[in-house]
């Protein structure tokens, strides 16, 4: 397993260890995070079986609390796509003051939604595009060598990248000490 799967494994597993020791003076809304909490590292093992029992869980307990809401609303648009985040996000927004935190949090996801829903559709449109012009051509066969090299040279800089805002960070946080 991956470092990544192996921290989610333990999330899963810290989560409901932690539910199964709630104690009795827990609030629902405590409960509820707990839940929400679950779900959402269900949600980054690609569980939507465990990941809908934990939602339905918290969505009980607490249907109005932000956390369950917005992690309701990932588990929506992960396994059901645009339309249901969408309509879920949107009656809820509907439903809440609009001066409140958690409305701006949740419009700032619903307009998040919005531009991949934006993005996807106009990547799928330009793929279509490009397709349809390539059709009529042969022997344009794509050399997997070194699409793989750009995958590798593209890795290689976001790692280089990554690695000097460390470096940066590191920085500045030792010039803010002094």
């Amino acid at each position: 397993a991956t470092q990544a799967e192996s921290a989610v494994e333990k999330a899963i597993a810290y989560y409901g260890q932690a539910l199964a020791q709630v104690p009795d003076t827990m609030n629902d809304e405590g409960r509820a995070q707990l839940y929400a909490e679950l779900a959402s590292a269900q949600l980054y093992a690609a569980d939507q079986e465990a990941t809908k029992a934990s939602l339905d869980q918290a969505l009980a307990l607490a249907p109005d609390n932000a956390t369950v809401i917005s992690t309701y609303a990932n588990y929506l648009y992960g396994f059901e796509g645009f339309d249901a985040v969408n309509t879920y996000l949107t009656e809820k927004l509907d439903a809440m003051d609009a001066e409140s935190e958690e409305y701006a949090a949740l419009s700032q996801q619903l307009a998040y939604y919005q531009l991949m829903d934006s993005y996807t559709r106009a990547l799928e449109d330009s793929t279509t595009e490009s397709g349809t012009e390539e059709a009529g051509t042969e022997g344009d066969a794509v050399d997997e060598d070194s699409v793989s090299e750009d995958a590798a040279t593209e890795e290689e800089t976001d790692a280089t990248a990554i690695t000097d805002n460390a470096e940066t960070s590191a920085v500045e946080d030792e010039a803010e000490g002094e």
